[in-house]
């Protein structure tokens, strides 16, 4: 096919895209575009295929080169796109163009955006603080008396119901004298927080008492609208936490010979939490000074496929209830809902485009022995694995759509931890451990 282009960058990492066809281009795809409908059309008082060309044009002229001039266009673009220095990122946009006519050369304008060109400043001359988190005795305690908690089995007792037991009891709820609702057998468990289970503590297993719920806050309005309680106790049941002895220790981890090695594990993992916190903060410490330094043009389209992510993302956690996403957010509309969410959008761009150039700049490859121990990573830590031949697991996975994820993982990995050692640390926040977990 013949036919011209020229490239132009334009703002905003645009480019404008000129193509143009001469008027001998133009007439032989229109005389073979002719010919074709002469073969198959059908016009009154013509057999098929010999209506005459004259006729054929005085009726469908402007039809036929409308379709050239999309064939053209299609074509022109196929081969254009590999000579392209600057691919496009989205379809491109027709601009402009002029009427296209048999004795004229055609001029299109297509407009694209493409991949951003941008710099930031190199990692090694970032300066960051490192916070510092001490785990206490107190820490581990609280730890270990969560684990307690959450093996603690439930006992009958006849001391006063406190805040946690589980009642059993049976109530009557009567409305200006009138029943309203009975059951004969219902559990509640206590809370200070609840108005109703609240006003049970203090009370021991055979006890009744009356309970005024109001549907107003204020005391002193008028009896209407108020709710009579009447319940019994039945039985009450108290959470009895296990005591930690060597054998307790054993039952929950067959690794711990004692309270002692239990005790050391659990300071293990407490710190293994607190490196897992201490680099991840300083990742983001990181990209954000990043992020700063970025100098570059983000194309729109870019943008608004990333509000549209972000929009999928944050309405997938409200259940698809796009009236709870907009009131957390606090926004009326999807309108709204995009120009607060435009920022973010941008900064996870930069934050992405920075990775990605990072990634390939320092030349991060994925061996065998990394994905070996990317596996023997998931077999210490998920059990259903454990049984798996490592050598089977990897050639199941290299045959997996999953492998593709598994090595930008480990990329991603790889770099962070480049960066971790060569960027300038300054002593950061002291912080407890309850600053950054809620253990116990």
């Amino acid at each position: 096919m013949n036919f011209d282009f020229k490239t132009e960058k334009k703002e905003n990492s645009q480019m404008l895209l000129t193509i143009t066809f001469p008027k001998e281009e133009i007439r032989v795809n229109y005389d073979e575009k002719l010919k074709e409908i002469q073969k198959e059309i059908v016009m009154k008082g013509f057999r098929k295929g010999k209506a005459p060309i004259s006729l054929i044009e005085a009726k469908y002229k402007d039809a036929i080169l409308g379709e050239v001039g999309e064939f053209l266009l299609e074509e022109a673009f196929k081969e254009i796109f590999d000579k392209l220095e600057k691919k496009p990122y989205s379809m491109p946009v027709l601009k402009d163009t002029n009427n296209l006519e048999l004795d004229k050369d055609y001029c299109v304008e297509l407009v694209y955006d493409i991949y951003p060109e941008f710099e930031y400043e190199n990692y090694n001359n970032i300066e960051i603080e490192r916070d510092e988190v001490a785990i206490s005795k107190e820490d581990i305690e609280l730890e270990i008396e969560g684990i307690l908690k959450e093996n603690a089995t439930l006992e009958l007792t006849d001391d006063a119901i406190q805040e946690e037991d589980l009642v059993y009891l049976k109530y009557v709820v009567t409305e200006n004298g009138k029943e309203i609702e009975r059951n004969d057998g219902s559990h509640v468990l206590v809370k200070k927080t609840d108005n109703i289970s609240s006003n049970l503590i203090g009370l021991k297993k055979g006890d009744k008492k009356k309970i005024i719920e109001s549907k107003d806050s204020d005391s002193n309005k008028d009896e209407q609208g108020k709710k009579e309680i009447d319940v019994e106790i039945l039985e009450v049941k108290r959470k009895v936490l296990p005591k930690l002895t060597d054998e307790f220790v054993k039952e929950l981890d067959d690794s711990c010979k004692n309270v002692k090695e239990f005790k050391e594990q659990i300071q293990k993992r407490l710190e293994g939490y607190v490196e897992e916190y201490i680099e991840k903060t300083s990742i983001d410490k990181i990209f954000e000074k990043l992020i700063e330094s970025f100098k570059g043009e983000i194309p729109e389209s870019m943008i608004q496929n990333n509000i549209e992510n972000i929009y999928n993302r944050m309405l997938e956690g409200e259940r698809k209830n796009e009236k709870l996403l907009f009131k957390k957010v606090g926004v009326k509309n999807r309108e709204e809902f995009n120009e607060k969410m435009r920022d973010k959008a941008i900064n996870e761009i930069k934050s992405l485009l920075i990775l990605n150039d990072l990634i390939n700049k320092e030349k991060i490859e994925v061996s065998e022995d990394d994905l070996i121990k990317y596996i023997e990573n998931i077999k210490k830590f998920k059990k259903y694995f454990q049984k798996i031949d490592t050598s089977s697991f990897l050639e199941n996975l290299k045959k997996s759509k999953e492998i593709e994820d598994v090595k930008r993982e480990i990329q991603i990995e790889k770099l962070y931890k480049k960066m971790l050692d060569s960027i300038k640390i300054k002593k950061g926040k002291k912080l407890k451990l309850e600053d950054i977990f809620k253990i116990g």
